[in-house]
């Protein structure tokens, strides 16, 4: 009952597989009670305080994690994403663009970079940085789908259908979540 280790595991393994919010919160809050500098426990707090829609002790829970370790690429990626879901765009750029100074290969930032162009519907510059993030990750689905997404809301139907399409086709071979082509079928405006 010591370890916060085990207790900020146990919350995450009970928030992210078996959606039992409470009993996790209870976990990540026992492990932060054992260490309340651990930068793990930290973001999984800041993520539990998004969900239930506590943005501002979400985006400071990342912040103190982001100060316990302000070298950690991920401890960034987590605030900029606290800072996204707080409506803080503008901050969260800035953050994920810091994130690539500590990984200037880091395809993860250009990839939250470019969902939070699209949150601003600011669809060229969502476009460009989903692009560097599929060219620098190319079979990763989740990025390909969220691009496509981005070349629909911004007029590039085209483009948009080849990636569903591809996603469609590679469903058949591998795993492609239904979410994504479900994401890009809506930007594409089949709604059925």
């Amino acid at each position: 009952d010591a370890l916060p280790g085990g207790h900020r595991v146990l919350g995450q393994i009970l928030h992210n597989y078996h959606w039992r919010w409470e009993e996790g919160d209870r976990e990540i809050g026992r492990a932060l009670e054992l260490d309340g500098n651990s930068v793990e426990a930290l973001a999984l707090r800041a993520f539990a305080l998004i969900r239930t829609g506590r943005f501002e002790e979400a985006i400071a829970h990342a912040e103190r994690a982001r100060q316990r370790d302000p070298l950690s690429f991920t401890a960034s990626m987590n605030l900029g994403s606290a800072l996204r879901a707080g409506g803080q765009y503008d901050r969260a750029i800035a953050e994920f663009r810091r994130g690539l100074t500590l990984d200037p290969y880091g395809q993860r930032a250009h990839f939250q970079i470019g969902v939070t162009f699209g949150f601003m519907r600011r669809w060229p510059h969502a476009i460009t940085e989903l692009e560097t993030a599929h060219r620098m990750a190319p079979n990763n689905a989740w990025h390909r789908a969220y691009l496509g997404y981005a070349y629909a809301m911004g007029g590039r139907q085209d483009e948009a259908r080849k990636i569903l399409d591809d996603l469609e086709a590679r469903g058949k071979k591998h795993y492609v979540s239904s979410f994504s082509i479900a994401f890009l079928r809506d930007a594409l405006g089949e709604k059925e």
